[in-house]
């Protein structure tokens, strides 16, 4: 998941066509057949495809909550972030930059990511979609 964030970052950090396709020229070969998939959907900014009918079903109070929360920010500094960018992907970046050091621990793969979003598609509930959101972000 790291180097899909850095091909993701490097894609929107430039304007320039053929950097762009480069990165991705570079960077799609190296996948194995079960991320080349979740990678274009995740290039695409969605957690599933767009022909797959699941949502996450969680919402900005559930986002910004998980995020608050495992970055032991206080309550609101989620919204202050995405204020100042505009992208929730940003924000919760930003929040935790801000707030905490990054986890010492396995950072997850595409596959973990893709596969959080089905169970929490599949959760029933806020607090159930929360607790596998926090943990997702925790890692």
């Amino acid at each position: 998941m790291r180097r899909w964030s850095e091909i993701a970052e490097t894609v929107a950090s430039t304007t320039r066509t053929s950097e762009k396709v480069r990165a991705l020229a570079e960077y799609l070969p190296t996948l194995t057949p079960a991320e080349l998939p979740t990678a274009v959907t995740f290039f695409s900014g969605r957690p599933f495809p767009e022909r797959d009918p699941r949502t996450t079903g969680l919402g900005w109070a559930s986002i910004a909550s998980a995020a608050e929360e495992v970055a032991n920010a206080q309550p609101g500094a989620f919204f202050e972030a995405y204020n100042r960018s505009s992208d929730p992907g940003q924000a919760v970046h930003d929040l935790f930059r801000q707030f905490r050091a990054r986890h010492a621990g396995e950072l997850p793969a595409l596959t973990d990511v893709r596969d959080a979003f089905a169970q929490i598609a599949g959760a029933r509930g806020p607090a159930a979609k929360g607790a596998i959101l926090r943990s997702m972000l925790w890692r």
